[in-house]
Formats: C-alpha cells, sequence, structure tokens
C-alpha cells in the first residue's frame, strides 16, 4: 500500500511540481488586495446609477420611491434603501422621505 501510495505522488509531483505552485503570481497579490480590487470594481460600476438615479423623474419627496429606483438599480426594493446609504447617503439623508417610526401606542 505505502509503495502504490509513493508511486502515485511521484507521479503527480512529476506533471505538477510543488515548486511551481510556489512561483505562480497572483493577479492581486494576497487575499485583502483582491477583495480591495473587487470593491473598486463594484462601486466604480455603480456610478452609472448614480447619474441614472440624479437625472430621473422620480419623485422622492413621496412614498413609493424605493420602487422606481429599484428598477433603475436592478435591484430588490428593500435593498433600496441600504443602496443609497452606501452610494447616496447625503442625497438620501437630505432629499429622500423615509417613514416616521413613532411608538406611541
Amino acid at each position: 500500500m505505502l509503495e502504490y501510495i509513493n508511486n502515485i505522488k511521484n507521479e503527480v509531483s512529476h506533471f505538477y511540481s510543488i515548486d511551481d505552485v510556489k512561483k505562480q503570481k497572483r493577479k492581486y497579490g494576497s487575499r485583502k488586495d483582491y477583495n480591495n480590487a473587487i470593491k473598486r470594481q463594484y462601486n466604480k460600476e455603480q456610478e452609472q446609477y448614480i447619474k441614472m438615479i440624479i437625472n430621473s423623474n422620480v419623485n422622492f419627496n413621496k412614498l413609493g420611491w424605493a420602487k422606481e429606483v429599484s428598477k433603475i438599480i436592478n435591484c430588490k426594493p428593500q435593498k433600496v434603501n441600504k443602496w443609497m446609504k452606501r452610494f447616496m447617503p447625503e442625497f438620501y439623508n437630505d432629499k429622500c422621505f423615509k417613514r416616521s417610526c413613532s411608538t406611541n401606542g
């Protein structure tokens, strides 16, 4: 059994050396660099939606604006508020209608 395992190891190492794995370079470097690059790319892609939202005819002062914006940014209406807080925080806080949460019984 041990001889069989050694034969397999030799065959595999013949085709794919461990040194080759160590010498391979990653496109982004570390995992952290990769995650940062993907995040920057996603943020850059969202810039087109920001322009589309600002230039749209959506009335942000009335209830129901999130449904209209969801069609523009291609996400669920439930996720629009989170998206707006992330990419357009000043616009969201100043111009968008938000429900008032009163707990007066």
